[in-house]
């Protein structure tokens, strides 16, 4: 190895060295490695592909690369060359494109790459994904000489990514054990303010119709007393809600059709689902097993995100639920979305890898992204007539089941979806 080859290796296990403790953001570390890569092994593009919840290889961070591919591309272990080199975890070098090797003949690829090197990102964990670096433009092909200086730096990148990993899910695990604390407290809290509040509200609203029967509609205090049993009931509402969200017990555990508990709840909001020109997509797999829930407690959980969804769409829209079986964490029915999901909202993970989700996407405004982490906490809400409890209730049901809810952009960027996970025992 010559002097200049080893001060190019000093040179790239420094620089690749600072990126490690730069930053613990996962998706600006990818950028800051992938455009590294790029510069260094003077490419045209390059690419990280990492595994989604279904062991398939997305592109997570690209440095030239056409956003439309970015966004298109998922591929099974052994599918295509990127899945070639995840299953046999061997680095390869390709010039030419495809011509000049015979396992790849039948394979379809980009035309326009002249030359490749796919290198597998190996950890400690296991497999973490892969790394794409194309030429393009440029004539000169890659070398056995490029290949060893991309695996200078790969080990460096897999610690960095991996150390990213590990924070990430750390952060996770503090927002799952913060948001459990403070519902616990707050429900506690919650359900004595309730009670406090429940005897003299009684009074205040029942004073209130009394007085509106014996005063007449044209009395000027007449529309004031409206005022006043209006604002009662809208502080009834919340008081209701607030004994609900504090309630721990009567959750009597049931074995369930979840379609049945859906066309259940259905009913309890035809009416306005009619009213509103709502359609109702469903999308039901076939023979899910039934599974134990709290039926009263999960409709509830359905019926909030289903009154949310209207309440999405003033104008009308569709409302489209889907239900599928997850088993060792691959779904069974396909997801017909392609892109990661933008926001996941954490609740502690089930002890069974197997479970059933049911998901709820609406065609209606959508939720602002700043405002996707904060719709589980009490009180929060953008609604004028809203108590804000709703879904921190669904949120705190949810969790008594040990399973998960979801809320991310709808499919096809339009509206919102809340997906619901509870576990097959």
């Amino acid at each position: 190895m010559t002097n200049g080859f080893l001060s190019f290796e000093n040179d790239i296990l420094y620089e690749l060295s600072k990126v490690i403790f730069s930053t613990l953001e996962l998706d600006e570390l990818l950028k800051i490695i992938v455009n590294s890569t790029t510069k260094i092994l003077s490419a045209d593009e390059s690419s990280i592909m990492l595994f989604d919840s279904e062991k398939k290889l997305y592109i997570a961070a690209s440095c030239g690369l056409d956003e439309e591919i970015q966004r298109q591309t998922r591929l099974a272990i052994g599918e295509r060359i990127a899945g070639f080199v995840a299953r046999d975890k061997k680095p390869l070098l390709l010039i030419d494109g495809l011509k000049n090797d015979i396992r790849f003949r039948d394979v379809e690829t980009r035309k326009e790459i002249k030359s490749s090197l796919v290198i597998p990102l190996a950890g400690k964990t296991g497999l973490l994904g892969v790394l794409n670096v194309n030429r393009i433009i440029k004539d000169e092909h890659f070398t056995e000489n490029d290949l060893k200086k991309a695996n200078i730096f790969i080990d460096i990148a897999v610690l960095s990514i991996e150390n990213a990993m590990l924070f990430e899910e750390v952060q996770k695990k503090q927002v799952q054990l913060i948001q459990s604390e403070k519902m616990s407290s707050l429900g506690i809290m919650a359900g004595g303010i309730a009670h406090e509040l429940n005897n003299p509200l009684t009074t205040i609203l029942g004073n209130a119709q009394l007085m509106l029967d014996e005063i007449p509609k044209n009395n000027t205090w007449y529309e004031t007393m409206k005022e006043i049993e209006s604002s009662a009931q809208r502080c009834s509402r919340i008081i209701s809600d607030l004994l609900l969200f504090s309630r721990q017990q009567n959750y009597e555990f049931q074995l369930a059709d979840i379609h049945w508990v859906i066309e259940q709840t259905l009913l309890l909001c035809s009416r306005q689902i009619v009213l509103e020109k709502i359609d109702i997509v469903k999308k039901y797999a076939q023979d899910l097993p039934k599974i134990e829930v709290s039926i009263p407690h999960i409709q509830q959980v359905f019926l909030n995100i289903i009154l949310n969804a209207w309440h999405a769409m003033p104008d009308g829209g569709t409302l489209t639920i889907t239900t599928r079986k997850s088993v060792n964490g691959k779904r069974e029915m396909v997801d017909e979305k392609t892109k990661q999901p933008s926001t996941v909202y954490p609740l502690p993970s089930t002890d069974s890898p197997d479970f059933i989700e049911i998901s709820f996407n609406d065609t209606g405004i959508g939720i602002p992204e700043e405002n996707l982490n904060k719709i589980f906490d009490p009180f929060f809400t953008t609604s004028k007539s809203g108590t804000g409890l709703g879904l921190s209730v669904s949120y705190d049901i949810v969790n008594k089941h040990n399973g998960r809810i979801l809320v991310e952009e709808g499919d096809d960027n339009k509206g919102t979806k809340f997906t619901v996970q509870l576990p097959i025992k």
